[in-house]
């Protein structure tokens, strides 16, 4: 895929730029905040992705238009807020895509691509962000909340199917951000009133609310356990009644034995199941009947300020101070339950690796790609011996320029292996490659590197510098005086 031109419309601005289809430059005399990075972004916003705006231009103002050429194919691209329109240039193709809904389907359709966990994983290959780019190598946020995950990818490519597990991960994941986010609201709300001589709080009931923090916990552990008993229950109970219905026999010398649900040794007793159900059941039943009598107690002794009241000056350190009082949550509960659910997601991580190392050739692909790559760029020994480092989450560089050159050897090897299957080349957008530590022997390094390995590749960089600081020569530049969308 190659974009030919961009025209970008915010009335009455309006700008239009002719790219090369090879490597392209967008920089500013070494100015820095004049729409380099917003520019980067309107092109991934003009092919419908979420891309969240810049603090000076609100990108549902915008109107888009790109010219793309995908081989000899020639298509219009315009985005006008939540409509993506595509048309051939001869107008024999016409569609218009509603987005978010249909964003993956519009995907599908310019990529070839049916499989959508490809598809969604893209930008994660295509784009390295001023700032979210630097940090993600194999897992985590490209910008704003799209995210890219080489598990899914991987899975993807071979079509093993694991969305059971991936799924089960991501709510496991947010559950850990949750439960880390409580402690870290606790520990502001520690600090705070250690630095403020442990001031009195507002409210009068505390003690409550820790209570029914745990309360909530334990509800919430035991109706999972429920969940889990009557999972296996179903199950079995499924299985023996199909058995039964196959009107098998077994022969016992001359004795036909019909085989029913209630003859069958099972190890797994579904009637001990059911009476751990009805304990638990039990249980909640009586936890559940806990919590009104407390939520009763807490609306009775609870004193809640008018802070919002027309009447009523309220001073910021009190507002302050109510709002951390409501923070009341059982620590130690939390660490117990925030360990738990670590310890679950491990079990799950570890389940997802095991189905897709079963036969598959793109782990292999990858990691010889991401070995090579890491040579030529003098950061290997960074880099485990086992295939299966592509899913790690143990990098022993995390900053520093090794770690910005790890990063683009395992792009560049991922977006090889996907072009390979997709049978299309990729853009590839590099926001700010200079803005962290790269000195000038490893800038020199990593653009020789992009230009022998993405040769075929339409390429921008969006820099600052220039070519001569940037040591090499672009076929396209862009030059931005003052903001993105302007004429030039």
């Amino acid at each position: 895929m190659i974009i030919e031109s961009v025209k970008l419309i915010e009335y009455p601005k309006q700008s239009e730029d002719y790219l090369s289809p090879k490597f392209n430059l967008i920089t500013s005399h070494n100015t820095n905040s004049v729409g380099k990075s917003t520019y980067c972004r309107l092109l991934f916003y003009a092919l419908g992705y979420p891309i969240p705006s810049t603090e000076n231009l609100k990108f549902e103002k915008v109107k888009t238009e790109l010219i793309v050429m995908d081989g000899e194919k020639e298509f219009s691209i315009m985005r006008d807020s939540n409509i993506l329109s595509v048309k051939t240039k001869d107008s024999s193709f016409s569609k218009a895509y509603n987005l978010p809904n249909e964003h993956n389907a519009f995907l599908s359709f310019l990529f070839e691509v049916s499989n959508p966990l490809i598809s969604k994983n893209l930008l994660g290959l295509m784009y390295i962000d001023q700032e979210k780019g630097w940090t993600l190598i194999n897992r985590g946020k490209v910008i704003g909340g799209i995210r890219f995950s080489i598990d899914e990818l991987i899975s993807a490519l071979k079509g093993t199917n694991c969305e059971d597990l991936f799924a089960k991960r991501n709510a496991l994941e947010e559950s850990v951000e949750k439960y880390q986010s409580l402690l870290q609201m606790n520990s502001i709300k520690e600090e705070y009133y250690e630095n403020n001589n442990n001031l009195n709080l507002l409210s009068l009931s505390d003690d409550l609310h820790r209570r029914m923090a745990t309360l909530q916990l334990a509800i919430q552990e035991t109706k999972k356990d429920i969940g889990d008993i009557a999972s296996v229950i179903k199950q079995d109970t499924t299985f023996f009644s199909y058995i039964e219905s196959m009107n098998l026999y077994v022969r016992n010398g001359d004795e036909l034995i019909k085989i029913t649900k209630d003859n069958i040794e099972n190890s797994c007793s579904v009637e001990y199941l059911k009476a751990q159900k009805a304990i638990l059941e039990a249980r909640l039943n009586k936890l559940n009947s806990e919590k009104i009598e407390l939520q009763k107690e807490i609306e009775s002794v609870e004193i809640i300020p008018d802070l919002l009241g027309e009447n009523k000056v309220v001073d910021t350190e009190k507002k302050i101070n109510y709002v951390l009082s409501s923070i009341n949550i059982d620590i130690e509960n939390i660490k117990i339950v925030l360990a738990n659910v670590k310890e679950e997601l491990d079990l799950v991580k570890k389940q997802i690796r095991d189905r897709l190392r079963h036969e598959n050739e793109y782990i292999k692909q990858v990691y010889n790609l991401f070995v090579e790559y890491a040579k030529e760029l003098n950061v290997e020994k960074t880099i485990s011996p086992k295939e299966d480092y592509i899913f790690t989450d143990n990098l022993k560089c995390r900053t520093g320029a090794n770690f910005q050159k790890l990063i683009i050897a395992y792009k560049i090897a991922v977006l090889k292996v996907v072009e390979s299957v997709i049978n299309k080349k990729l853009i590839f957008v590099m926001d700010s490659p200079k803005a962290k530590e790269l000195d000038d022997n490893n800038t020199k390094q990593i653009m020789s590197f992009l230009k022998a390995k993405l040769s075929e590749n339409q390429v921008l960089i969006a820099s600052i510098y220039s070519e001569d600081e940037l040591f090499t020569s672009f076929d396209k530049i862009i030059m931005l005086n003052e903001q993105a969308i302007e004429k030039r």
